[in-house]
């Protein structure tokens, strides 16, 4: 089922993947998303199409920055993601406002690109901006991957509760010094939480000189470490990697 690959993309990449600063002066951790899966055979028509409409919203001083991706693995690589983050939901009803009072936005899009598109998924997702560390933007982000973790019914509680642990024992230990990840999670549906980890090159996914669960160690102990990734474990059902292509050539606008 096609909006299977949309709700994947869609509960794990829930923030601003973009080259700038991640948002940690926000007011708000609430992202938006949506995605597209375009029929067969209309990629390229869907992508200029797409680029003249990004083209539009940015000459109608379009308040939001658009982010997209494109899936580099799976069988489903005509799906496109498109994001914004992060903002209050006070903030949502401002921006549907504009795009209220902008009428000729939707109808452009609907005119020239819709024709492009099979199917639309539709989400928001909230960003654990405590317990993520995305740097300072210095290093551009190509690549993002992402592993989505369905958590099982009513351990909720356990899985936030190990992952603060464990992200704050990074956070503070310096394993941010040459790391990034954010976590996210999905608004609605079934509990699902992801992690997403940026990457400027495929060289970068290479394996790390120190293992997070060695760093854990070294600054928590093998007992508590143990019991921290025990108990994330046990409150997981399932999990998924992924890996997304970050492109600039189709994102939109800096935003306000």
């Amino acid at each position: 089922m096609k909006n299977t690959a949309i709700k994947l993309i869609f509960g794990l990449l829930a923030l601003t993947l973009s080259n700038t600063v991640f948002a940690q002066d926000s007011q708000g951790s609430l992202a938006e998303s949506w995605g597209m899966t375009i029929k067969q055979g209309q990629q390229g028509n869907f992508e200029a199409a797409f680029k003249a409409h990004g083209e539009i919203r940015d000459a109608a001083g379009d308040p939001r920055a658009w982010e997209v991706y494109t899936p580099v693995t799976g069988d489903q690589l005509n799906v496109y993601a498109v994001r914004t983050c992060c903002y209050t939901w006070a903030d949502q009803d401002a921006y549907i406002k504009w795009e209220r009072d902008n009428p000729g936005i939707m109808q452009d899009f609907f005119a020239n690109v819709d024709q492009y598109v099979e199917s639309y998924g539709h989400y928001f997702s909230e960003v654990d901006l405590d317990n993520s560390h995305w740097g300072d933007g210095s290093k551009p982000v190509v690549y993002v991957g992402v592993t989505e973790y369905a958590i099982n019914p009513g351990h909720a509680a356990e899985f936030h509760s190990a992952r603060a642990e464990l992200s704050q024992i990074a956070i503070n230990q310096g394993w941010g010094e040459t790391n990034r990840w954010a976590w996210t999670d999905q608004v609605g549906g079934k509990p699902v939480s992801s992690l997403a980890v940026p990457f400027s090159s495929f060289a970068d996914m290479g394996d790390d000189e120190q293992s997070f669960r060695s760093f854990v160690v070294e600054h928590a102990g093998e007992e508590r470490t143990s019991e921290l990734m025990e108990q994330l474990a046990d409150s997981v059902k399932s999990s998924s990697y992924s890996i997304w292509a970050h492109r600039p050539d189709l994102s939109t606008g800096s935003g306000d």
